[in-house]
């Protein structure tokens, strides 16, 4: 009786093993594999904290409507990045809080002659307000000029008031972005 639970047991083995090495046997073909990687990368792109003084002119203690700043953009200076990216997605956050004012925010994309690279991103911030806005990505294929920008302008323009900014009241205007960069390979 046990020979024969050893005997059953190992050729119950043998056949288990038997149906596994000879089942739904095929050679694969590594070119019929279709795989694509998006790599995504983020990065900064301008942020920067501003007071109430400002937008004061120290010296005609008057109200600065208008405050513009450029900055270089270097993300697309290398030839992988241009020849491989397929969108860009901005995200942007803005904290606003001035109590009684609101600010219009312009970003623009420039190649090295000071040409749009792409149209204008404009939006508005109330007052004690903190914004994301929704912004479109910006789809290189739609848009190969995109590619030669090298700069980017940024204008705050803040809202006209009666009342001049108090510089001994501390108010504050956070702008944050950021992008989100999607590469084929």
């Amino acid at each position: 009786m046990i020979m024969r639970r050893y005997f059953l047991k190992r050729y119950s083995v043998l056949f288990f093993l038997f149906l596994a090495f000879s089942s739904c046997i095929d050679n694969l073909d590594f070119n019929q594999i279709e795989y694509s990687a998006t790599p995504i990368y983020n990065s900064p792109i301008v942020f920067f904290d501003l007071t109430q003084s400002d937008f004061i002119d120290s010296t005609t203690n008057t109200d600065i409507l208008r405050v513009e700043d450029e900055t270089d953009f270097t993300y697309l200076e290398t030839s992988f990045i241009r020849d491989n990216l397929e969108r860009v997605e901005l995200n942007f956050e803005v904290n606003n809080q001035f109590s009684n004012r609101s600010f219009s925010f312009s970003f623009e994309f420039l190649d090295e002659n000071n040409n749009p690279t792409h149209p204008v991103i404009n939006f508005t911030v109330n007052p004690n307000e903190l914004l994301v806005p929704q912004i479109n990505p910006i789809i290189v294929a739609n848009n190969q000029g995109f590619l030669t920008t090298r700069r980017i302008r940024v204008q705050i323009v803040m809202s006209a008031s009666t009342t001049p900014l108090n510089p001994t009241v501390i108010q504050n205007l956070s702008f944050k972005s950021t992008g989100t960069y999607y590469v084929r390979t």
